[in-house]
């Protein structure tokens, strides 16, 4: 049956209409086809058939002449991702890949054959037809790329599909196409002939990042070493270079020896440099500066045990091996060959130094060195100390090498720096002379370098921490010359000189932030004694420019003593005096934990904080006053303090919290008269400032003299307060029209004065004095204006208006309420009558399941929740 199937499928695809060349990408089709091309069609009809005649999908390809579409329907179905039947393919899934595998190869091979054909390619190009094949190649390249590297099928990749494009000069095409999949890492390992064009390619193309992009990602074996080194060389791609060298050849001395060249060329060339700014050889040559460094970043990758770019972890034995290399290199006592039989590896011009690639390393860049060793010391290799290379010969040599006739100052800090940092960090592997250790010491602290005086004193701290010194009192002398403020400190605190840790601590910069903890934290555990009394005395006007609050507070809390002598040295600064006061008198519980006000200040504090209230901040004296009470003030000189800043309130407030009463209302009516005549000058010369002044008094003293009044309705006999009530408002009522009487008196101004008197009578009238009779206020007032006829009438008549306008504002007042009174209203009926509504509609339910027990609840006895869900009663019970 399969056989008889099969004859049939080839009758079909012989007997198909030439339909010429279709592809999925643009290729223009042919005109006319060759006997000979139309006889390899033909052949991949035959093929197809053969291969895959249980799908017609693959047949509707051939015989539309769409061979990459025959090519991909296959792939797909090798791939088990076709949406085709399968039906006469074998179950097993490794058999059928053999069987569609070895059919797609065919196919492949029979396409490569017919895109390439000579008769063809040759018809193609007489042909005089505008004929673009570039697409049919990128299509046929890219599927066998596609459906190999699914097979992991390279031979037929490289040998078959590959050497077809490179037969007729477009390996371009197919390179191209093969570029991503070897940098997504889906091949790696590929004949180095392929790798060698591909890199040539960019190269010839100055795609210099391709290029080294195609080294780091095919396997080192596939590399033409030569070709791979000659590019990275004369393009700087040092990183591929190594790669190359270390991963190809296993060859870790050749990096260090071109990278070491480079090094010496720039060392020679900036001892040597022109002294023409802008030399064009200076500047090509010192582009390759930041190439060299490459070379330490390489020591500390190798010597770690690391591959250098790539940072991954060496095999332990070729790791061994190139640690071994790259430390013998670099030690080496004179000059070495590399190869062992090829020319000497020079570091500069002139007679040798000792040691000369360590010596070269050191004083192209100490530091960058020192960090790689830094790195390398961390490594377990140098563990060995019966071994050439250690930890303790490392040391030993580059303290030797580092002459400080031949090495710059801040070099050779660099390198003590290093010796510091390590001696405690691996002390069973390194000793050092106390000699060596103190001159170290004595370096890090006499290097005037302000930019290294951070890391100096971390490694001087290292050192003392496994080096004591003899003479630590001169040590401590320099420790302050060198600004090693964290390591005096220690040692003052050690030593119990708190003068000296107090003063220390004030000059450290470092300590701003915190210097009041500090300080809070040795008062505290410090003797009280008069040293440290004095040093904190001494140190008080620092203190201060740091933070007067905080001052004030650490004060308050360790040495309330010196309160006064803080005050003092605030005076040039009233306000940072105020701040000082308002922290320990009126404290935020924000900023200082407490409402409490501090015991430690005396009443002469309380009255310099008032007179700097009535000088900053007025509006708050009062409020202070009444928080603190007449027992805390000397109410004599507290109102005369107030009545010399013109802060009446004060004074009045001191008058009455003594008792005397008659001399406090006599008081308020001397200020209203006196305001009332300045407030009317200021009118007549059209003073604004005046008027502002004298207006706002006026204000002031009235508000404060109601406040007065009623706090003694409570207290007082009926008749006295009514008198009281009655001298205030007769004076503002004259003040009223005395400025009336002034030719055109600004509106804005009488109806300010109009609405004190309002205020004052809405007062009068909400008083809790149940005794008060306002139409017997109302008549004696009227009376007391005066007894002249015409200016009663005046004075009866502006009270009227006082009075008519009180009335129409309370009457305003009462039809808002009544207003609001009837919304509220509405809209609780509102409210209500949805509430009934829904009351006795009752809640729907939302589920008929107990929320408790999950059973049926319609039938028996429940409660239903506001959410609409159902429980039974008895499960909610339980």
């Amino acid at each position: 049956m399969e056989v008889v199937e099969t004859t049939l499928l080839q009758t079909r695809l012989l007997t198909t209409q030439d339909s010429g060349l279709s592809t999925t990408s643009t290729v223009k089709p042919l005109a006319s086809l060759s006997g000979s091309i139309r006889s390899y069609r033909d052949k991949l009809f035959l093929l197809v058939g053969t291969l895959l005649h249980w799908n017609d999908r693959i047949l509707s390809f051939m015989q539309q002449g769409d061979f990459l579409g025959a090519i991909q329907t296959a792939l797909a179905y090798y791939e088990n991702r076709a949406s085709g039947n399968t039906i006469h393919l074998p179950a097993d899934p490794e058999i059928r890949k053999e069987i569609i595998a070895a059919r797609l190869r065919e196919l492949m091979k029979a396409s490569l054959e017919w895109a390439f054909s000579p008769d063809r390619l040759t018809e193609t190009a007489f042909s005089g037809k505008d004929v673009d094949l570039t697409s049919l190649f990128e299509g046929l390249a890219a599927l066998c790329i596609e459906a190999c590297l699914s097979m992991q099928d390279f031979l037929f990749l490289f040998d078959e599909a590959y050497e077809h494009f490179s037969q007729v000069g477009i390996q371009g095409i197919f390179l191209r196409l093969l570029e991503p999949r070897i940098l997504s890492g889906r091949i790696r390992q590929i004949p180095p002939i392929i790798v060698q064009a591909l890199i040539s390619m960019h190269n010839d193309n100055g795609e210099l990042e391709q290029a080294e992009a195609i080294i780091w990602n095919v396997d080192p074996i596939s590399l033409d070493i030569n070709q791979a080194v000659t590019i990275c060389e004369s393009h700087g791609l040092w990183d591929a270079m190594i790669h190359v060298y270390t991963r190809a050849m296993r060859d870790y001395i050749a990096p260090l020896v071109k990278l070491i060249s480079v090094v010496r060329d720039i060392q020679q060339h900036r001892l040597n440099r022109p002294s023409l700014v802008g030399d064009k050889n200076e500047e090509d040559l010192e582009g390759w500066a930041p190439n060299a460094y490459k070379l330490y970043a390489y020591v500390e990758s190798i010597l770690s045990g690391l591959s250098y770019p790539s940072g991954d972890s060496l095999p332990e034995a070729e790791g061994h091996g190139a640690r071994n290399d790259v430390y013998s290199f670099i030690f080496a006592g004179r000059t070495i060959s590399w190869p062992s039989d090829g020319d000497l590896i020079l570091t500069g011009e002139g007679a040798e130094p000792p040691y000369p690639y360590l010596n070269l390393l050191l004083r192209f860049d100490t530091e960058a060195f020192l960090h790689s060793m830094d790195i390398a010391f961390e490594d377990s290799y140098l563990n060995d100390t019966s071994g050439a290379i250690n930890r303790q010969s490392i040391v030993n040599l580059m303290l030797d090498v580092m002459d400080p006739e031949y090495f710059h100052p801040g070099d050779i800090t660099f390198l003590h720096i290093f010796v510091a940092r390590n001696l405690p960090k691996y002390p069973q592997f390194l000793f050092i002379p106390p000699s060596t250790l103190h001159r170290i010491l004595v370096s890090l602290a006499s290097d005037p370098d302000q930019s290294t005086r951070e890391d100096r004193q971390l490694a001087a701290e290292y050192l003392l921490s496994a080096y004591t010194p003899h003479d630590s009192d001169m040590m401590l002398e320099l420790f302050d010359q060198a600004g090693f403020y964290r390591i005096l400190l220690t040692a003052y605190r050690r030593e119990g000189k708190w003068a000296k840790l107090i003063s220390t601590l004030l000059k450290d910069p470092e300590s701003d932030e915190e210097v009041f903890a500090n300080l809070d934290d040795i008062i505290t555990k410090a003797p009280l004694s008069k040293e440290v009394y004095d040093a904190v005395s001494h140190a008080l006007p620092q203190v201060l420019s740091i933070g007067v609050r905080q001052t004030a507070m650490l004060l308050d809390r360790d040495l309330p003593s010196c309160h006064s002598q803080a005050l003092d040295l605030l005076a040039p600064a009233p306000h940072k005096q105020m701040a000082y006061l308002r922290c320990l008198l009126e404290p935020d519980i924000d900023e200082t934990g407490t409402f409490m006000e501090s015991k430690h200040l005396g009443v002469s504090s309380r009255h310099l904080y008032v007179s700097l209230l009535c000088q900053y901040d007025p509006d708050h004296v009062l409020a202070f006053l009444d928080s603190r009470g007449a027992e805390s003030l000397n109410l004599e000189l507290l109102a005369s303090d107030c009545e010399s800043c013109g802060i009446f309130e004060g004074q009045l407030w001191a008058f009455n919290r003594q008792g005397k009463i008659n001399e406090t209302f006599n008081t308020i009516g001397s200020i209203l008269r006196t305001k009332g005549v300045d407030l009317g000058e200021g009118l007549l010369s059209e003073d604004v400032g005046t008027i502002h002044i004298s207006l706002a008094t006026i204000q002031t003293v009235s508000r404060m003299a109601v406040r007065l009044c009623q706090e003694h309705s409570i207290s007082q006999v009926t008749g006295e307060v009514e008198d009281m009530w009655l001298g205030v408002l007769h004076e503002i009522i004259e003040l009223v029209h005395s400025i009336a009487s002034i030719r055109d008196p600004p509106a804005n101004i009488i109806d300010a004065l109009r609405s004190i008197v309002q205020e004052t009578l809405a007062s009068l009238v909400s008083s809790s004095s149940p005794s008060l009779s306002f139409p017997r206020l109302f008549k004696r007032l009227v009376d007391a204006s005066t007894s002249e006829h015409a200016k009663k009438g005046r004075a009866y008549s502006e009270l009227r208006t006082i009075l008519t306008g009180m009335l129409d504002s309370y009457r305003a007042e009462g039809e808002m309420l009544s207003m609001t009174t009837r919304l509220v209203e509405a809209d609780l009926y509102d409210i209500l009558a949805e509430l009934q509504q829904k009351s006795d509609t009752g809640w729907r339910l939302i589920s008929f399941d107990c929320q408790v027990c999950k059973e049926f609840v319609v039938g028996e006895e429940m409660v239903i929740w506001a959410s609409g869900n159902a429980v039974h009663r008895g499960c909610l019970e339980r």
